[in-house]
């Protein structure tokens, strides 16, 4: 007598449960990457604007002082002023995209500068040089403003030397 062997079935993914399975695991993958580069690209623009603030900050902080600080603020041209201070002075140039700050050290400043504006006559009425610089930041148009009062026996010196 035969022997009938049996045929034991087997469980086992047919063709397409694999072909569904590999469907649906590219697109869970394809949505993983596109959030993943949407994220990297806001943390870089994030990362980019916070370095944009912190040197603009770090910038109109030291200029604030500096100029408080001073004796006397002279203007050289639209681009370059002095500031006197009691023992050194302080250089800052203003260019297109930077502003440089010069005391024994260079400190260059990241700013896009577009416009210098200082406003200083020579009368004795005038009893403050002011400064204004328009900027660019975080892709917008920025205004500082900051000033120096003129003393008094500064301004009668100024007026009496500029008579004679």
């Amino acid at each position: 007598m035969l022997a009938y062997k049996k045929h034991t079935r087997l469980s086992a993914f047919t063709i397409l449960e694999l072909v569904i399975g590999i469907t649906i695991s590219s697109l869970v993958i394809t949505m993983v990457y596109v959030i993943y580069d949407n994220l990297s690209r806001q943390v870089i623009t994030y990362s980019r604007q916070q370095d944009e603030l912190m040197i603009y900050h770090q910038f109109e902080g030291l200029f604030s002082k500096d100029i408080q600080l001073s004796k006397k603020l002279s203007v050289i041209d639209k681009a370059h002023i002095v500031l006197d201070m009691h023992d050194k002075e302080i250089h800052y140039f203003f260019k297109n995209d930077e502003i440089i700050r010069k005391e024994e050290t260079l400190d260059t400043f990241r700013l896009k500068v577009m416009d210098v504006n200082f406003k200083s006559e020579e009368k004795i009425e005038e009893k403050c040089t002011r400064v204004r610089l328009k900027t660019k930041l975080l892709g917008a148009d920025f205004e500082i403003f900051e000033s120096k009062e003129i003393s008094l026996a500064q301004r009668m010196n100024d007026y009496l030397l500029d008579e004679y």
